[in-house]
């Protein structure tokens, strides 16, 4: 929702300033990692509001790590997209289907190319298909594909950890 993408832009603000936050992980709860937007309020933001959230994880100047498990869709593509590495369980799919649903991904299309590549963001974005795990990693939407990637995700971030802070940051930078 608009709340929503506003509040985790906000926090991911706090985030970037909270020295105690050394490296972020997203993972879903449950057996999806996200089905994007509430489409119920789609219109409702700009496309600078919409894209404030993925704005600013980019900026984020800390490591961001997505543990992808069952449904990454819309909006999520673009966030997996937005973070650093990508872990994905080998019965992860995407999917990109705003065309499906009449419309365009809009402000999110930067994003997505990046993700996805030209060529998978057009095959992918154009008809709203869904595609697998080991499509997303040959894409290079995906870093690695693995069991149980939230496991897999506290071993990266520990790696991170091992990493001086201000040189993470500048790398990031």
């Amino acid at each position: 929702t608009p709340e929503m993408r506003s509040a985790f832009a906000t926090q991911l603000e706090a985030w970037s300033r909270d020295s105690a936050v050394r490296v972020l992980v997203f993972d879903g709860h449950g057996p999806d990692f996200c089905a994007g937007s509430d489409m119920s309020h789609a219109g409702e933001q700009t496309a600078r509001e919409r894209l404030a959230p993925f704005a600013t994880l980019v900026r984020f100047p800390k490591p961001v790590i997505a543990c992808v498990q069952g449904a990454c869709i819309g909006a999520a593509v673009a966030l997996v997209a937005g973070c650093d590495v990508v872990l994905a369980a080998p019965s992860a799919f995407f999917s990109v289907p705003e065309t499906r649903l009449g419309f365009t991904p809009g402000a999110l299309v930067p994003l997505l190319r990046h993700g996805l590549g030209e060529r998978g963001f057009r095959r992918y974005a154009l008809g709203g298909e869904r595609f697998d795990a080991n499509t997303a990693h040959a894409l290079g939407l995906v870093h690695e594909l693995c069991e149980d990637p939230s496991r897999r995700g506290l071993e990266v971030a520990g790696e991170f950890l091992r990493a001086a802070p201000g040189a993470m940051a500048a790398v990031k930078k």
